[in-house]
C-alpha cells in the first residue's frame, strides 16, 4: 500500500515519505517472525531488503532522508547480539 501512495504522489516530501517508510519498516519487524534454522538478525535482513527495495527504489526515486534512515535500521539490525533469539 505505501508503495501505491509513493507512485501516485499521496505522501509528498522527503521527511513525510521517510517517516512513513519507517513506519512500514516498524510493522514488518513487528509482524517477523524467525526461522529457527537461521540466524535471526540475517534472517530480519533477508525479510527487509525486498521491503526496502520496493519502497524506496522501485516505487518513487529515494530522499537522502530515507537513504540515512535505511542505513540507521540496517546498522541497529547488524549491530543485534549473534545469540539473539525471539
Amino acid at each position: 500500500r505505501l508503495g501505491v501512495k509513493f507512485a501516485e504522489g499521496a505522501i509528498v516530501g522527503s521527511n513525510a515519505r521517510c517517516m512513513a517508510m519507517l513506519g512500514a519498516l516498524k510493522d514488518a519487524i513487528a509482524d517477523f517472525e524467525g526461522n529457527e534454522e537461521k540466524e535471526m538478525k540475517r534472517d530480519l535482513m533477508d525479510m527487509l531488503k525486498p521491503i526496502i527495495r520496493f519502497v524506496a527504489v522501485d516505487c518513487r526515486p529515494m530522499s537522502p532522508g530515507m537513504g540515512n534512515a535505511i542505513r540507521y535500521v540496517k546498522n541497529a539490525i547488524n549491530n543485534l547480539p549473534v545469540n539473539l533469539s525471539l
